[in-house]
């Protein structure tokens, strides 16, 4: 409990009072929109983004390991306005997220803290909070995300009104110990800012050094260099190996004079050009062009496609910890149940390990001031959690159930119903049943309280267990070597009764057999060996008249 209670005690930097119900983070005022950004933030950058070409990439990664956060998220946003699959990953764990439940749960056992509880879960549900959980996710891209609290009172009551968040580009970390978020100044000549406690969000992984150093888009800025300067090698290559390549001639003989042979060397070159794309060429009469291929090297855009896929999946592989996500696998295994299954649990390992830290952030950003505010310091912060609805495994389930239930274990049936989604069967309606029998109307009854060489008596009221096709079979061969014996004759009735009572217990042949023995263990075992099949014949010719065994 000691932990929840210091939760809501981290006020390094509270905010003022006065602050709370207004919105601090407001952008620079803008009168000239060539004016650069500097060190204070402004709606609107008049900067030009670079290309993402290598070279490009690398000087800005460098300037942002000195610290240059405006450098860094300009590149980060070039890349999630141009890498589809990059976007395509980092939304697959948004929308995952997005679409859990935000649970809240009770920070200690009193009653208070249950009706705690169940007030912060009000809150997790508003609006709000709700609209804000996908900018929070967002801290993936930049190794950081950031919010604005805009709160409001009814009476002694605290209520978070509104949550903005704030652009990357607004925020840089103090030099010190790179990891301290500070608030850039909306004036020139003023010092950034730490994030007051009870007025702002802030979402990091716990980790040393900048931030941004650990997120998706730094990687992804550099694969995306990488493929930017292959897709551009493909297109050239493409360009001049797949469209068919055109060459004019013409004939420096029959035009001596130069001034006319430069005109029909204008008019050529014109005309090739005016035919489509860069892949052609201008000989004199009688010389030509040869291409020449190696066994190794042929002319295909395979590499180019393979290295662009490669990148791809290698950044996927990044964000949602697997290459099947989002549909870039390469495997080529022609698809495989075992290995979807892999790939998705290390989907669901990576989407809980960033649910797990926006969840963090709400409960010591959002919920402990709000507990704090309305009850005290001293009152045990709720639990804040994302609950993911992980699809039921049916055949683990139905595995389970076939070796336990035989051991004793009861299971209510509707439980079994609910996770199967199978709904019980109406009156009237025709019902599955084992292979060993067809399946019978509702309304039809068992066939009395007598033995039955397929599993337990009617008489009993236990659910009816039916023995295998092979175990059956077994059965079946027991009855015939029974009853090809010479010494077969009927026992007397308290063999016979004592015989029956032990084989009515046995559902399957391993406790037939183990029921045999222990009713033979002190008696002639030749009048059970008769008593049984006398039993089975009885049994067999009663079912196919259709006559009950035992009378009513």
């Amino acid at each position: 409990m000691l932990e929840q209670k210091n939760v809501g005690a981290l006020l390094k930097a509270p905010a003022k009072p006065a602050e709370l119900q207004t919105q601090v983070a407001t952008p620079a005022p803008v009168y000239d929109p060539a004016m650069p950004t500097g060190e204070v933030r402004r709606a609107i950058d008049a900067s030009i983004s670079g290309e993402l070409t290598p070279l490009g990439v690398l000087a800005r990664l460098a300037l942002a390991k000195r610290g240059n956060t405006s450098a860094f998220v300009q590149l980060v946003e070039d890349v999630l306005e141009r890498d589809i699959n990059y976007i395509a990953a980092r939304e697959t764990v948004t929308e995952s997220i997005d679409a859990a439940l935000l649970v809240a749960e009770a920070g200690g056992p009193l009653a208070r803290d249950k009706r705690i509880a169940a007030e912060v879960q009000a809150l997790l549900d508003s609006e709000p909070v709700q609209a804000a959980i996908g900018h929070f996710c967002g801290f993936e891209d930049f190794g950081y995300a950031a919010a604005e609290l805009i709160w409001s009172t009814s009476g002694s009551k605290w209520s978070i009104e509104n949550i903005i968040p704030l652009p990357p580009v607004w925020l840089t970390f103090d030099k010190r110990d790179g990891r301290t978020p500070l608030l850039l100044p909306a004036r020139e000549g003023d010092m950034p800012q730490p994030l007051a406690h009870g007025k702002f969000v802030y979402v990091a992984r716990p980790s040393y050094g900048l931030p941004f150093l650990r997120s998706h888009g730094y990687v992804g800025a550099f694969y995306k260099a990488l493929k930017s300067m292959t897709l551009k090698d493909w297109a050239g290559f493409l360009e001049m190996c797949g469209q068919p390549l055109r060459v004019g001639y013409y004939d420096p003989k029959t035009i001596p004079n130069a001034a006319d042979l430069r005109a029909v060397q204008r008019t050529l070159r014109r005309a090739l050009e005016n035919l489509g794309a860069d892949a052609w060429a201008m000989l004199p009469e009688g010389t030509k062009i040869q291409f020449v291929e190696s066994a190794t090297k042929g002319a295909s855009a395979a590499a180019f496609e393979d290295l662009a896929r490669y990148l791809d999946e290698q950044v996927t592989k990044r964000i949602t910890g697997s290459v099947l996500a989002t549909g870039t696998g390469n495997t080529g295994s022609g698809g495989s149940q075992a290995l979807g299954n892999v790939h998705n649990d290390k989907f669901v390992r990576k989407l809980k390990s960033t649910a797990a830290v926006v969840a963090k952030a709400i409960r010591q950003h959002i919920v402990a001031p709000y507990v704090a505010f309305n009850y005290g310091a001293d009152v045990p912060v709720p639990v804040v959690r994302f609950a993911f609805e992980e699809p039921e495994d049916v055949v683990a389930l139905t595995n389970a159930l076939k070796e336990l239930v035989p051991l004793g274990l009861e299971v209510s049936q509707e439980e079994i119903r609910e996770k199967l989604r199978l709904r019980a069967p109406a009156e009237g309606e025709a019902r599955l049943a084992s292979p060993a029998s067809p399946a019978v109307p509702a309304d039809e009854t068992s066939q009395g309280a007598g033995f039955s060489a397929h599993g337990k008596s009617a008489a009993t009221g236990n659910t009816q267990t039916f023995a295998s096709a092979e175990e059956q079979d077994e059965i079946d061969v027991l009855i015939a070597a029974y009853t090809a014996d010479d010494g077969y004759v009927r026992a007397d009735e308290d063999a016979n009764s004592a015989l029956l009572s032990a084989i009515e217990s046995a559902s399957s042949v391993e406790e037939l057999k183990a029921a045999l023995l222990a009713a033979v263990k002190d008696a002639d075992v030749r009048k059970f060996q008769d008593a049984l099949t006398g039993a089975l014949l009885t049994s067999q010719a009663a079912g196919e008249f259709g006559v009950k065994v035992g009378g009513d």
